[in-house]
């Protein structure tokens, strides 16, 4: 099933994704109808409840193919486990089964523009509000970011303190103040790879 839908869903589109800088949402929710989203998340949470060996499959399937277009291994083996091992249950009803369908792309912001993915050097801060945080600073380089509709993003709570109170926090991408930029365009070279 899943090198069938490589085979007839995805190999065709690639060029197609390369040229618009993103994959189609229609491929996440094709790939939520079969199931390949979330395949280690308890099905209490709309995950497929089966072992990660079965994501592995998913994961050297695509591999395999040269399929490096959907980011689908961050979004259910990376986003979904943050969730479910660190989120309140009401996060988890409200997130987990959309992105087990695919209805949902997630993402998760922690590199910045100045420091790469080094978390003790990021700025990106967060004042508490009380019943919110606000938020301020730049993420970069984030797979799925461009379409993404929640994204974990890497945060300090408590600035200029010996621990800073590094955190993570789901920000919807439809909230107030929250900007994406352009997706970046990567021209591949030959001799050097992508730019």
């Amino acid at each position: 099933m899943i090198q069938d839908f490589i085979n007839n869903e995805i190999i065709d589109q690639q060029d197609e994704w390369e040229k618009n800088g993103m994959v189609s949402r229609a491929i996440w929710e094709r790939a939520g109808e079969l199931g390949l989203l979330c395949i280690d998340i308890p099905e209490e949470h709309g995950g497929g409840g089966l072992d990660f060996s079965f994501s592995a499959l998913f994961i050297e399937e695509l591999g395999r193919n040269g399929v490096s277009g959907p980011g689908f291994s961050l979004h259910s083996d990376v986003v979904a486990p943050y969730l479910l091992k660190y989120g309140s249950e009401s996060q988890k009803q409200k997130y987990l089964p959309p992105m087990a369908a695919g209805k949902m792309i997630t993402s998760l912001g922690m590199t910045e523009p100045n420091c790469g993915s080094d978390l003790q050097a990021i700025t990106t801060n967060a004042v508490d509000k009380g019943d919110h945080y606000l938020v301020n600073g730049q993420k970069t380089f984030i797979t799925n970011g461009y379409m993404s509709d929640m994204c974990i993003v890497a945060v300090k709570t408590k600035p200029g303190t010996e621990k800073e109170g590094v955190s993570l926090l789901i920000i919807e991408s439809d909230a107030e103040g929250f900007e994406k930029g352009l997706p970046l365009k990567k021209n591949r070279d030959e001799s050097s790879g992508y730019q």
